[in-house]
């Protein structure tokens, strides 16, 4: 029984060293399996952040016509924008602009009657109205001629007729279309005279090429004859100018005179038709001093020139009477395109039908952009 015992108490330092040893290599398995069961993880979770956390249910598939855009829905879009932006550009602009663009505009502002219009045409000449032309323009002058047969009924004879004319501002035609109403009178076979008396800015003895040194501003003053003052043109030998002479410094002091009172009655003694030419209504106010010696009133207005609140003006000139058979004629209405507003004399666009009218503007890149881009 000793013998035993002392035997395992000797084996108890060896067993104890191969317990030690089991225990070393433990550990270090154990740290082993640790380390690479982090390993594990880390790996793990490396591999799941680099994963797509999605997957493919269907297959993708295609057909032969497009999904988007819809085409039915692009066409209605284009279609509808293209209706209505039109409009509204159209609608903005009438409604922005305040100028006359027709006789629409005209009738809708005032109860004046219109005698007749005048279309635009560029040209050098100041007078367009000659005995053998057929041009448009001078048609249009014709026809206004004829209606101041009717503006004025019934000649009396021995007493000529006398026609004033006035506008809005300078820069209408007033002086044009006076000097060129009293040419196609003067070629219809009535004696005509032409009063220069825009005493202030006068245009006419200019337009005719006639000396102006002596003039109306003479004979208001007492320093000339009638005789003397009155010149035939080279127009028609029935057309005749009484230029305005110098600029004076007071022309409405000089119109409220008897002298030319005395001056009209000689003239309605002498000739058939006596057309004034006075300065703008909106101005001054010697059209308004000479309306009361006249038997008509012609009013010109112009196309993008005069603006709508004039009309407005001349209604009340109608309305109070200032004004003796008032009348409008729309000035410079421009057709095809053709705007522009250079100062030149004519103010027609031919038609195409009448014969002086074959010879038509070049057709180039430049003059097609430039009618274009004018229609906006």
């Amino acid at each position: 029984m000793n013998r035993r015992i002392q035997s395992s108490i000797k084996k108890i330092p060896g067993q104890e060293r191969q317990l030690l040893s089991i225990e070393r290599q433990k550990a270090s398995k154990e740290s082993i399996y640790v380390y690479l069961l982090q390993k594990k993880e880390e790996a793990a979770l490396s591999y799941a952040s680099s994963v797509a956390d999605s997957r493919v249910v269907d297959p993708a598939f295609g057909g032969n016509a497009p999904i988007k855009p819809k085409r039915q829905l692009i066409y209605l879009v284009a279609l509808i924008a293209g209706v209505l932006l039109p409009i509204s550009y159209i609608y903005a602009k009438g409604l922005l602009n305040n100028k006359i663009e027709n006789t629409n505009d005209i009738s809708k502002l005032t109860a004046v009657p219109i005698l007749g219009e005048i279309l635009y045409e560029e040209g050098s000449g100041a007078i367009v109205v000659q005995a053998n032309s057929r041009k448009a323009i001078a048609e249009q002058f014709r026809a206004i001629r004829t209606n101041m047969q009717f503006l004025h009924g019934k000649p009396e004879p021995g007493k000529g007729k006398v026609t004033l004319f006035t506008s809005s501002m300078s820069g209408e035609g007033k002086s044009f279309v006076a000097s060129n109403i009293a040419a196609a009178l003067a070629i219809s076979g009535k004696k005509t005279a032409l009063l220069e008396l825009d005493l202030r800015k006068p245009k006419v003895s200019k337009y005719l090429d006639l000396a102006n040194k002596s003039g109306l501003s003479n004979y208001l003053i007492g320093k000339a004859e009638i005789k003397d003052i009155i010149q035939q043109t080279k127009v028609n030998e029935n057309f005749f100018v009484i230029g305005s002479g110098p600029i004076p410094p007071n022309p409405s002091e000089l119109l409220i005179q008897p002298e030319i009172e005395t001056l009209l009655e000689y003239l309605k003694a002498n000739f058939d038709e006596i057309l004034i030419d006075t300065p703008p209504i909106g101005l001054v106010t010697d059209a308004q001093i000479l309306a009361r010696l006249t038997d008509a009133s012609i009013y010109l207005v112009r196309q993008d020139v005069t603006y709508k609140a004039q009309i407005k003006n001349l209604e009340e000139l109608r309305r109070l009477h200032k004004f003796p058979k008032l009348n409008v004629v729309l000035n410079g209405v421009k057709l095809g395109g053709s705007y522009g507003y250079g100062y030149g004399y004519g103010y027609g666009y031919g038609y195409g039908y009448y014969s002086d009218d074959v010879k038509h503007q070049k057709s180039t890149v430049k003059n097609f952009f430039k009618g274009f881009f004018k229609r906006f």
